[in-house]
């Protein structure tokens, strides 16, 4: 779920809100009722969508050493960077929707 405006990125951008142009300053003094608008707005971008939402990154992925040959066994590990609010749980939630692999 997306919990921009509730949680740490609050205080960041009230903080920020006194060195922005009038318009955006109106926007990050008043997360109560403009966080949907600028959750959307962050979302557009890869930059700052990251600030917003959990992160995922594979890291390291290890299989067979011959081209052209099938391994035994392939490991991969996903490095996972939880936002404050979301859950283990969460987590392991969507990684399963996503893979959607009933081994």
């Amino acid at each position: 779920p997306n919990l921009f405006g509730r949680g740490i990125e609050v205080p960041m951008f009230e903080h920020a809100a006194v060195s922005q142009s009038p318009f955006f300053r109106m926007l990050s003094s008043n997360l109560w009722f403009f966080s949907p608008l600028l959750s959307f707005a962050m979302s557009l971008k890869d930059s700052t969508r990251a600030q917003i939402t959990t992160t995922f990154a594979f890291t390291k992925i290890s299989g067979g050493v011959k081209d052209n040959v099938l391994p035994n066994s392939v490991s991969v590990t996903l490095n996972t960077r939880l936002l404050p609010g979301h859950t283990l749980d969460d987590v392991l939630a969507h990684i399963k929707k996503v893979v959607n692999d009933p081994q």
